[in-house]
C-alpha cells in the first residue's frame, strides 16, 4: 500500500533544497511520543514531499537590492498604493540594502501579491510538484495525500490547489482525481494575498465529505494569538463556512494558540512544537476514532505549557504589542508591522 504523502510548503524568506529536513524530523519525533506510534509507526505509513518555490523571487529581490526605485515603480503600477511603496523604500533605506527580513520576508509577500508573473511562477512550482508526485503513482495504488503550508506558503498552496482543481496548470489538472485528506494552513495569509478574481472563502479549497464538493476532507487553520503576520485580513470564516453540515462534522478546525516557546513565534517549527497544533494534524492524518485520546492530548498540552518559559519572553510580548494591527489594515500598515516585527526579533 502506498504511503500517505505529506506535502510541505515553506513560508516567506530564503529556502534552499532540503529546508524541510528539520521539520520532517520534528513531526516524526512528536508523533513518536503518542501511544499510536507503537501500532502505526510513522515511517511505515507516511512520507514527506518537500516543495520549494522561493527561487522565483530571486530576480526581483536582486533588482530591489540594486535598484529599489524600479521595483517600487513596478509595484505601484500594479496597484500597491504610493504610501506603501514609500514605506517599503523607507524601510529599505533605514535597514540597509542587504537586510534579510526586508529583502526576503517582507518583499516576498508584496511581490507575490502585486507581481502576477512571480505569483504564477511560484504557484505553478507548487502545482507541478503535487502533480508529478501523484501522477507518478501507479493507477491502482494512488496514495492518500495532505498538504501542510506555512505563512506565505498558505497563499501559494491555496492558489495552486484552486488552479489544479479548476482550470488546471499547464494543461494538467486534478479535476475528478482523489481529493486531499487534509489541508493544514499555519499562519494563514491566503486572504491577504488572494487574487482579485478568487475569493478564498468561495474557492474550491474547502473541506467536505461529499466527493464532488471541496478539494479536501479536512481543513485546519492554525493561528498564534501574538503572531502579527496572519492578522491582516485574517482567515476567519463565519460559522456556516463552507456549509453548515461540514462545520457540524468538524471538518474545519481552528487551532488557536498563545504559548511562547521561542522568540520567533511565527516560525513553522514553533507552531508545530505545540501539541494543540501537531495533535490536530495527527488526528486528521490517522483515520481512526480516538487515535490520540483526549486524556493523552490534554496531558501533552499541560506538559508543554508548564515548560514554556513565559518570563523569558515577557519583554518580547510587550515589544510586539504595537505590531498587532487591525484586520482591515492598509498595505502601508502591513509593511510597517511586518518589518517592525522582524526587526524586533533581531533585538532579542
Amino acid at each position: 500500500m502506498a504511503k500517505h504523502v505529506i506535502f510541505l510548503v515553506h513560508g516567506m524568506g530564503e529556502f534552499a533544497d532540503g529546508w524541510s529536513k528539520d521539520v520532517q524530523e520534528q513531526i516524526a519525533a512528536a508523533y513518536s511520543t503518542y501511544a499510536i506510534a507503537k501500532t502505526l509507526p510513522f515511517k511505515d505509513f507516511f512520507r514527506f514531499e518537500e516543495i520549494t518555490y522561493n527561487r522565483h523571487f530571486d530576480k526581483l529581490r536582486k533588482q530591489w537590492r540594486d535598484d529599489s526605485a524600479a521595483v517600487g515603480a513596478l509595484l505601484k503600477k500594479n496597484g500597491l498604493e504610493a504610501s506603501a511603496v514609500n514605506k517599503l523604500a523607507s524601510a529599505g533605506g533605514a535597514a540597509g540594502a542587504e537586510d534579510q527580513f526586508l529583502s526576503t520576508h517582507v518583499l516576498d509577500v508584496v511581490l507575490y501579491r502585486f507581481v502576477p508573473m512571480v505569483a504564477e511562477a511560484a504557484r505553478n512550482e507548487v502545482a507541478k510538484r503535487i502533480l508529478d508526485t501523484l501522477v507518478a503513482a501507479p493507477a491502482l495504488d494512488q496514495p492518500r495525500w495532505s498538504i501542510v503550508a506555512h505563512s506565505l506558503g498558505t497563499a501559494v498552496a491555496h492558489d495552486a490547489l484552486h488552479a489544479l482543481f479548476t482550470q488546471g496548470v499547464n494543461g494538467k489538472s486534478l479535476v475528478g482525481k482523489t481529493k486531499a485528506d487534509l489541508v493544514m494552513m499555519i499562519a494563514n495569509v491566503s486572504r491577504l494575498l488572494e487574487e482579485p478574481n478568487v475569493d478564498v472563502y468561495k474557492s474550491v479549497v474547502r473541506p467536505s465529505a461529499a466527493p464532488a464538493e471541496g478539494i479536501c476532507r479536512y481543513y485546519i487553520n492554525a493561528r498564534h494569538d501574538w503572531d502579527p503576520i496572519p492578522r491582516p485580513k485574517a482567515f476567519k470564516p463565519l460559522d456556516d463556512w463552507p456549509d453548515v453540515v461540514t462545520r457540524r462534522e468538524d471538518r474545519y478546525q481552528l487551532v488557536q494558540i498563545n504559548a511562547f516557546q521561542h522568540k520567533n513565534i511565527h516560525g513553522l517549527e514553533h507552531y508545530l512544537s505545540n501539541p494543540k497544533v501537531h495533535v490536530a494534524l495527527f488526528r486528521r492524518l490517522i483515520p481512526i476514532d480516538g487515535a490520540i485520546p483526549k486524556e493523552e492530548a490534554d496531558g501533552a498540552s499541560a506538559k508543554f505549557e508548564a515548560s514554556t518559559p513565559f518570563g523569558q519572553f515577557e519583554a518580547l510580548q510587550q515589544a510586539i504589542k504595537k505590531f498587532q494591527i487591525a484586520e482591515e489594515s492598509t498595505w502601508s500598515q502591513v509593511i510597517a508591522a511586518y518589518q517592525g516585527f522582524f526587526e524586533t526579533l533581531k533585538a532579542f
